[in-house]
């Protein structure tokens, strides 16, 4: 009877978690079958033929995530040069960088060990100074403030690493198979949190001048906060799935245009019949385009102009590869604004329908 009753039970969490993600995956499609539904319900009461003339590519296309890794020369530091700075904590941050799992660092933790070590470079500096002159200090001094250059001059690439080579950053402006669905699953606030927490790394290096000048400016976010703004990133793939909506957008409403503007040439609203015809459009445009598309277009709109001045300082960065800033303005202007340009048109030509028995005394 246990047995029955554990397989039952099982059965039912099977069913349930299988109910959870469908639904999930339902909502984030949605978009699509509105517009679909939509197309269909037009073209249906007119009669009029939809052509896919004015095709966009569904796919984001993003340079590969290979191709634009910064090669960054490495640093020896010998046993004796080590130990002469056992005085520091210095020494324990180079040892970490030596063991196996610091050989192996993801960019993020490479890009925050960087900074914990130009730190530890800095009071390593301050307490050979505080001890007094000296040959052998003088010459640790030396060899702190060559390591210490070399450093800044290799942080801006290890950023720029961090802010393509990681998978969580990568995925999140690249990959989905999904769209946003306007709600809280969409994980908005969360994504502009951890884009406007990056954006404080951008100012450092965009205009890359004194590195602790820059850094005591900012305060910049604990190793910790970084790796939990990258898992909010990760897990809502927010960019990514805005920017697919808008391609998906912008081809059905260019695709859908025409049969408007062609109806609009039929219909003269010169008897009743006519008049009754728009009547009927007019719901079609309520129930299929105001209340889905254009109300999802309304949660579209207010996530980018939210978010896009946090990424879009990225596109005027000198260390970041040309073709990753290319491809992020392409989504964030250039698409963008062919966006608005398919909707405003869309929008224009109901307004010409609607105005059409306006015009007409029946």
């Amino acid at each position: 009877m246990l047995v029955t009753n554990v397989k039952h039970f099982t059965v039912l969490l099977i069913l349930f978690f299988v109910f959870v993600v469908t639904t999930g995956c339902s909502k984030q499609q949605q978009i699509e079958n509105d517009l679909l539904a939509y197309q269909s319900r037009l073209s249906g009461f007119t009669g009029i033929k939809i052509q896919q003339q004015n095709q966009v590519s569904a796919q984001l296309n993003a340079p590969l995530k290979n191709s634009l890794k910064q090669n960054i020369e490495q640093i020896y530091i010998n046993l004796r040069e080590l130990y002469a700075l056992q005085d520091c904590t210095l020494n324990q941050v180079v040892a970490q960088r030596n063991t196996a799992l610091g050989k192996m660092q993801l960019p993020s933790k490479r890009y925050s060990y960087e900074i914990a070590l130009l730190e530890e470079l800095a009071n390593c500096k301050a307490q050979l100074l505080a001890k007094g002159d000296g040959e052998n200090v003088s010459s640790i001094l030396n060899q702190l403030e060559n390591w210490e250059k070399q450093k800044k001059k290799q942080l801006p690439l290890v950023w720029s690493n961090f802010i393509t080579q990681s998978d969580e950053i990568y995925l999140h402006i690249s990959s989905t198979s999904s769209y946003i669905s306007g709600d809280e699953e969409d994980n908005f606030i969360a994504s502009k949190q951890a884009w406007k927490a990056l954006s404080g790394h951008m100012e450092v290096f965009i205009s890359f001048q004194s590195f602790r000048e820059n850094i005591d400016k900012l305060g910049l976010p604990s190793p910790e906060k970084i790796e939990q703004h990258l898992q909010q990133l990760d897990q809502s793939r927010l960019l990514a799935r805005m920017w697919k909506t808008q391609l998906l957008m912008t081809n059905l409403l260019n695709n859908t245009t025409p049969l408007l503007e062609e109806y609009l040439l039929a219909n003269t609203c010169s008897n009743s019949k006519q008049a009754d015809d728009i009547v009927i459009m007019r719901n079609i445009f309520t129930m299929f385009f105001a209340e889905k598309i254009q109300s999802l277009a309304a949660e579209l709109n207010k996530y980018h102009y939210q978010i896009a001045p946090l990424v879009l300082p990225l596109t005027e960065s000198d260390i970041l590869p040309s073709s990753y800033k290319d491809y992020l303005k392409r989504q964030l202007v250039t698409n963008h604004n062919a966006y608005k340009s398919a909707m405003k048109i869309h929008i224009e030509s109901w307004q010409q329908i609607f105005a059409r028995c306006a015009q007409k005394n029946i």
